[in-house]
């Protein structure tokens, strides 16, 4: 140790703490978690988008995320992320997205009875039922619940709860729509289940059961097609 004018030492600026979640600038798709004192980029399980109110992936007409997009020039072209520019459709791989919808449609809530979504400006809008009626998807209002015969599902988990995986400690689980839906820790890090985030290897104290195996034996990897154990 030595006087602070000889050792030179400058202390690093707190950008974050641990575990921290925010929003991506530019992708709706992606997200920052704080680890170390540096923000880390994850990406939410297809299909959905950060949300940054609930800190947590969410479908993308609840997680309503507005970034700065560009827009493919021609009309009818799509984005190719594969080669980096708008492409034919059926070259770009795009798909259409899942939340397109006539207006005013309206449909039944997947997990709870009293609400139900309607179509406007072509997102599904989560709507609710006066109180004690049931959304009757027969004939699209609410209705009293022994004639819209509703039957709730089992609550599992509730939206953006985290959980460890039960095999393989780079993975973990978020709970979306009643549903745990696997995620990736960035490489080299592991989910630590007390402070629920990514961190290293010896401080994350990661323990799954892992199987024995003998010398040559082969298993299929968990994380892609093209790779073996």
């Amino acid at each position: 140790c030595d006087w602070p004018d000889a050792a030179e030492c400058e202390e690093v600026e707190i950008i974050c703490s641990d575990g921290d979640l925010f929003p991506h600038e530019e992708d709706c798709e992606l997200f920052y978690q704080c680890f170390a004192n540096t923000l880390v980029v994850i990406s939410c399980p297809e299909g959905l988008h950060f949300d940054s109110t609930r800190k947590a992936c969410n479908s993308p007409e609840q997680a309503q995320c507005a970034v700065d997009r560009e827009i493919c020039d021609d009309e009818g072209l799509h984005f190719n992320k594969n080669v980096g520019e708008c492409d034919w459709p059926d070259q770009a791989g795009c798909g259409s997205f899942e939340n397109n919808c006539t207006e005013g449609d309206l449909i039944p809530h997947k997990d709870n009875c009293e609400l139900f979504h309607i179509c406007s400006s072509d997102s599904w809008l989560e709507q609710s039922c006066p109180t004690g009626l049931h959304f009757n998807p027969t004939i699209k209002q609410c209705d009293w619940p022994d004639a819209a015969q509703c039957e709730e599902a089992a609550i599992v988990c509730s939206d953006g709860d985290l959980f460890p995986h039960e095999e393989d400690c780079a993975l973990f689980y978020q709970c979306f729509a009643n549903t745990l839906v696997v995620i990736s820790c960035p490489e080299g890090l592991h989910f630590d289940s007390t402070r629920k985030a990514c961190d290293f290897p010896d401080q994350a104290q990661c323990a799954v059961d892992t199987e024995l195996c003998e010398d040559g034996d082969l298993k299929a990897s968990s994380e892609a097609c093209d790779r073996f154990l």
